[in-house]
């Protein structure tokens, strides 16, 4: 059951991420297709065990970042072998964003007002900063010279080091029953 798909940049290559059931369990599958290739021979699967796939994005060198719900990896798309590989441990992924070959991981728990952590991983998956935070994190944006974490009134910007940089308030205001207007004082 294919429920996330991304394209490389230039169009050459294809990944998948299916479901699986197999004898009453569930798991993953990473089919990664070579665009250029004859039908035989463009298609490597990758059992992905023990994991959910949330996300993934091709890097400029042509590798494959996957994020799951317990560990994001690197994969060479043309042998389907995981060359890095970071574990969150104990913590819980509450969001992720990906540029490039750099990858933002938020943690946290979703059901308190607790403050987030966010880890910054950069090439090979190497963490390239750490940011504890004093606000419950909703969502995060990653880009090339920084990132940005959102909380239900404030959004913080950081440099790729981690230092902040911009701290906004958000002023929510109810517009009806079903959305909230932010701005930024």
């Amino acid at each position: 059951y294919p429920f996330l798909m991304r394209l490389s940049d230039n169009g050459r290559q294809m990944a998948v991420c299916c479901m699986k059931v197999e004898n009453g369990t569930f798991g993953a599958q990473l089919q990664l297709y070579d665009l250029t290739k004859e039908e035989q021979d463009s298609r490597i699967s990758v059992e992905l065990t023990d994991c959910v796939p949330l996300q993934m994005s091709y890097t400029s060198s042509g590798t494959l970042v996957v994020v799951c719900d317990s560990f994001t990896a690197l994969y060479n798309t043309s042998t389907g072998e995981q060359t890095a590989r970071y574990d969150y441990g104990d913590n819980q992924l509450l969001t992720a964003a990906i540029y490039n070959s750099n990858v933002l991981l938020v943690f946290g728990n979703p059901n308190s007002t607790a403050a987030g952590s966010c880890v910054l991983l950069g090439r090979d998956l190497q963490p390239a900063a750490s940011v504890s935070t004093d606000f419950d994190v909703r969502d995060a944006a990653l880009g090339k010279s920084g990132f940005y974490l959102i909380g239900k009134q404030i959004a913080v910007g950081y440099n790729l080091s981690g230092e902040e940089i911009i701290r906004q308030s958000l002023d929510a205001r109810h517009k009806d029953d079903k959305k909230f207007v932010y701005t930024v004082d």
